[in-house]
């Protein structure tokens, strides 16, 4: 997956266990755990911090901890800029998360992240990865240049995304597999380096409103269906500029059960 290391032990920048901190104007770093841990049902509040540099995670939430992150930057972080699980639930809004060694944000192990009007770019693994019933919701975000896509949903992990924009991702925008599901309302989806949407081993997605342009490969591809599938409506799937299509059911090009939009 897309976090890795910096768990329990020390050598955080800062550790909250418990209880509750506000950090205000602060910039984190450590050399050889994360900038910032909390866990054991500690809640914290960040506003305006950077947090850099970390041997691992740029922010590491555990144990049902809550985090809540106003107009933040996380960048250049070993690890996954943001890592929620074990029912830890961290909200972003406004902030930067970019790169990061792995994912932007990883939520996993009923892990939850939510963010509004962020940025995820330029990491290393996705943009935004959910995984082992991990959660996450995107609303008004723009997430792009993410090395192995935008969203990965897999291992049971479910994602929203609204009124966002994915772009220039070097794989699919979204891929869902491995029983992932993904839901997407009134996006863009543009320029990616494979399918706008792609499914496969279980993984669904639900498309509506979106508009998926100008891919390398298809709008919207799907493997090993009617295991795995995409229930697509109103969107506009510009045939001519994916290049091999709008719809892709197994290596062959497909018909569009619904009518396409203008």
């Amino acid at each position: 997956g897309g976090g890795g290391g910096g768990g329990g032990g020390g050598g955080h920048g800062v550790s909250v266990q418990r209880g509750a901190a506000r950090l205000r104007h602060c910039d984190v770093t450590s050399a050889v755990g994360a900038c910032l841990l909390v866990s054991a049902g500690a809640a914290v509040r960040l506003e305006r911090c950077e947090l850099r540099g970390a041997a691992f995670q740029g922010l590491f939430a555990s144990g049902k901890a809550s985090v809540a992150a106003a107009h933040c930057d996380v960048h250049s972080n070993g690890a996954a800029g943001i890592e929620a699980r074990g029912g830890a639930a961290v909200w972003l809004h406004g902030c930067r998360v970019a790169s990061n060694g792995k994912s932007g944000a990883f939520a996993h192990s009923f892990g939850r992240v939510c963010a509004e009007r962020c940025e995820f770019s330029d990491n290393g693994y996705a943009g935004v990865e959910v995984s082992a019933r991990g959660a996450a919701e995107l609303v008004e975000c723009h997430v792009s240049r993410g090395r192995r896509g935008g969203l990965l949903a897999l291992g049971g992990g479910a994602a929203t995304i609204s009124r966002s924009q994915l772009e220039d991702n070097a794989l699919a925008h979204v891929d869902v597999r491995e029983h992932g599901h993904c839901a997407l309302d009134d996006c863009y989806l543009a320029r990616g380096g494979a399918s706008g949407v792609h499914a496969s081993d279980g993984g669904r997605a639900t498309v509506r409103r979106c508009t998926i342009v100008k891919n390398r490969a298809c709008a919207i591809e799907v493997h090993g269906a009617p295991r795995s599938g995409v229930d697509e409506a109103d969107n506009w799937l510009d045939d001519a500029s994916n290049r091999t299509g709008a719809l892709v059911i197994d290596g062959a090009r497909a018909e569009r059960p619904q009518a396409q939009a203008c």
